[in-house]
C-alpha cells in the first residue's frame, strides 16, 4: 500500500524540513514503507518505495561512498532520502544533492534537534491508516459485487456498479474492440483504437494499458483515453475491461474496486459460457437431427426448435460453410490446441451472424466440427439474395478472419421440413464437389455444378482420364510443352456456340486472333468440331481437364 511522497510531505512533521534536490521527482514518488540507514550498503536490502532516513553516522567524510549510496538507492526505486545534520554534517554533502538532481532521488535536510521518531511515528501511522482504508473499500466493494453475484445481477449490472464507485464510464470488449456491455446507456456503436496500448506501473496483480481509443458515437468518433485491463476466461476467451480516465487519473482506491470487479466479471463471463455451451449443444442437436432425418414426427422437431426461437415451418435453403485453413498449409481439423480452435470458431460464427442480421431477422446457424450450418429462410428475400449473402459472406471471413479459408456450398430449397435433409446434402456435395473442381476457396450452388455432379462421383483420377479424347489430350500436351493457353480459347468459343465474335469479347482479343487460334487448334488436334457428338465429347473432356487441372495428365 502506497502513499504519494507529496502527501506525506504535507504531515506536520515535516514542517522543518526541506527539500534540497530531486524537486520535480516528489510528484512521481510513492512511499510504502520508511527506515533508518547508517550504512552505505543499504540498497541491497531494499525493495522499492522506502523513505530513508540516515545521519551519515559511518561515512559522513567518505563522499565517494555517499555518491555511490544515492546512486544504488535511486536505481532500487527508493521513495527519498532524509538526511539528519548538525551532529556528523553541517550541512547536506554537495555530492548527495547532485547525485540526487541528477537520478531524480528527492533529498531532504533534517535539523539536528529533531528525533527520528518524530518522523517515523507519523509516517507509519499514516502508511497503516492508509493500509486500513483501502481493506475497508476492498471489503466494502467486495460486499457490492457478492451481493450482485447472489442476486443474478448481470455483466451490465456489475460494470453500472464499477461505475458508480469510480465515477468514470466503465465498458467491456471484445479481442476486436466491440463494446459487449457498458455501464452508461450512450449510443455508442462502435469502437477502435486510436493507438497502441502503453504499460502502467500499478501495485495491482492485473495488467493495466493506457490507450487513446476512437468511439464511434452517432456516427462521430471522439478520441477518449481509457485505462485498459486484459481478461483471460478459460484460457481462451479474451476481452477488455476498458474505463475511461478522461475525467482524472485513476486513484489507488480505484484500482481496488477495479480488481475486485474483475473477479466478478470473469465469474458472470464464465456462468454465461457454461449456459451458451448448452443451449450450443441443444441447437446442434435439433439441426443435426433434422439433417440427418433423425425425428419421431415432423411437430416434434418443429416444437423443439420452437423452443430456442427458430420456425422449421417455411422454405429453407441450406448452405455449408466448409473450413479449410487455419494456416498456411495447415488443415483446421489438425490444429491440436482446443482452445484456439474454440476461439476461431467464436470469431467465424460472430462474423456468420453480423453477415445474415443484414439480411434476415433470426438466423439459423450452428457449427460442427469444421463446418458451420445456415438455414436461410426464402420467404422474405429473393432468391437472388442467397447467393448475395453467401458472397458477402465468403469475402468478410476472408477479410476478418487471417489464414482461414472457406468453400461454401448452397443447396437447393425445401418448401418442407422432410425436404432439408435434401437441400442438406446437396449443399455438402456443393462445397465438397466445388472443391474438386474450383480449389478450396469458392461459393458454388448446386444447381451450378451441372455435369460435375457425375464427373466427381469418379475417385479414380485414372477412370476419368479415360472418358477425354484423344485428340484433347494431345492439345493439353501441346499446351503444357509450349506454355500456350489454347485449351482456354476453345473452352470459350465452345461456350459461345462457336461464336468467334462473342469469344473474342470474353477473352479481351481481337476477333482475328480468335480464328487464327481456332484453326491452329483445329490443325493441332487434326478434327473439325461440325459433329454434335463429337463437339460433346470434347466438352465433356474440358470439364474433365477442369477437375484434374491440379494433377499431371500425361
Amino acid at each position: 500500500m502506497a502513499i504519494p511522497l507529496s502527501k506525506i510531505c504535507e504531515l506536520t512533521c515535516f514542517e522543518n524540513i526541506r527539500l534540497v534536490a530531486g524537486n520535480d521527482s516528489v510528484i512521481h514518488k510513492n512511499v510504502t514503507g520508511v527506515t533508518i540507514v547508517e550504512a552505505p550498503d543499504i540498497a541491497e536490502w531494499i525493495k522499492g518505495g522506502e523513505l530513508l532516513l540516515t545521519s551519515l553516522y559511518n561515512f559522513h567524510s567518505d563522499y565517494e561512498r555517499q555518491k555511490e549510496m544515492v546512486t544504488k538507492l535511486a536505481e532500487k526505486g527508493a521513495a527519498g532520502l532524509i538526511v539528519k545534520i548538525s551532529r556528523f554534517v553541517k550541512d547536506v554533502p554537495e555530492v548527495i544533492i547532485e547525485t540526487g538532481n541528477r537520478f531524480g532521488l528527492p533529498i531532504f535536510e533534517l535539523p539536528g534537534d529533531v528525533k527520528y521518531i518524530d518522523i517515523l511515528y507519523p509516517v507509519m501511522c499514516e502508511l497503516f491508516n492508509r493500509q486500513v482504508t483501502i481493506l475497508e473499500h476492498y471489503k466494502k466493494c467486495h460486499s457490492k459485487f457478492i451481493d450482485l453475484s447472489l442476486n443474478e445481477g448481470t455483466l451490465e449490472d456489475i460494470l453500472k456498479e464499477l461505475s458508480n464507485i469510480i465515477r468514470q464510464p466503465v465498458m467491456l470488449l471484445n479481442h476486436d474492440y466491440k463494446i459487449i456491455n457498458a455501464s452508461s446507456s450512450q449510443n455508442v456503436s462502435a469502437i477502435q483504437p486510436a493507438e497502441k496500448m502503453n504499460h502502467l506501473e500499478s501495485s495491482s496483480s492485473l495488467d493495466f494499458y493506457r490507450q487513446k481509443i476512437g468511439l464511434a458515437k452517432d456516427g462521430v468518433i471522439v478520441d477518449a483515453d481509457m485505462i485498459i485491463t486484459p481478461l483471460i476466461i478459460l484460457d481462451y476467451i479474451k476481452v477488455y475491461l476498458a474505463i475511461e480516465s478522461s475525467n482524472r487519473p485513476l486513484s489507488e482506491l480505484d484500482y481496488v474496486a477495479i480488481e475486485t470487479a474483475v473477479s466478478n466479471i470473469s465469474l458472470s463471463l464464465v456462468k454465461q459460457k457454461a449456459i451458451q455451451e448448452i443451449e450450443y449443444r441443444f441447437k446442434n442437436d435439433i439441426i443435426d437431427d433434422l439433417i440427418q432425418g433423425r425425428y419421431v414426427s415432423e411437430n416434434d422437431i418443429e416444437a423443439r426448435a420452437k423452443a430456442v426461437g427458430w420456425d422449421l415451418n417455411q422454405s429453407l435453403v441450406v448452405i455449408l460453410v466448409q473450413l479449410r485453413h487455419i494456416g498456411p498449409g495447415k488443415d483446421f481439423l489438425e490444429e491440436k490446441n482446443v482452445f484456439r480452435r474454440k476461439e476461431s470458431i467464436s470469431r467465424i460464427l460472430m462474423v456468420i451472424n453480423n453477415t445474415a442480421s443484414h439480411y434476415i431477422k433470426n438466423p439459423i446457424i450452428i457449427s460442427k466440427s469444421d463446418r458451420f450450418i445456415i438455414l436461410f429462410p426464402t420467404k422474405e428475400i429473393h432468391s437472388n439474395s442467397i447467393k448475395r449473402f453467401s458472397d458477402e459472406l465468403h469475402s468478410n471471413i476472408k477479410l476478418q478472419i487471417s489464414n482461414v479459408s472457406t468453400c461454401i456450398g448452397i443447396g437447393t430449397e425445401s418448401k418442407k421440413i422432410s425436404e432439408v435433409k435434401k437441400s442438406y446434402i446437396e449443399a455438402n456435395d456443393a462445397a465438397s464437389f466445388g472443391k474438386m473442381v474450383y480449389g478450396d476457396d469458392v461459393v458454388i450452388e448446386y444447381d451450378q455444378l451441372g455435369v460435375y455432379r457425375l464427373l466427381c462421383q469418379f475417385q479414380d483420377p485414372e477412370d476419368l482420364k479415360r472418358f477425354i479424347h484423344p485428340a484433347l489430350l494431345k492439345l493439353y500436351k501441346y499446351d503444357t510443352d509450349k506454355n500456350n493457353d489454347l485449351i482456354t480459347t476453345l473452352e470459350v468459343y465452345l461456350s459461345n456456340n462457336a461464336n468467334a465474335k462473342k469469344s473474342a469479347e470474353e477473352l479481351f482479343i481481337h476477333y482475328k486472333t480468335v480464328q487464327y487460334r481456332i484453326n491452329r487448334i483445329k490443325e493441332i488436334m487434326g478434327i473439325e468440331f461440325e459433329d454434335k457428338i463429337f463437339k460433346l465429347e470434347i466438352e465433356m473432356g474440358l470439364k474433365i481437364i477442369n477437375l484434374l487441372k491440379h494433377k499431371s495428365i500425361k
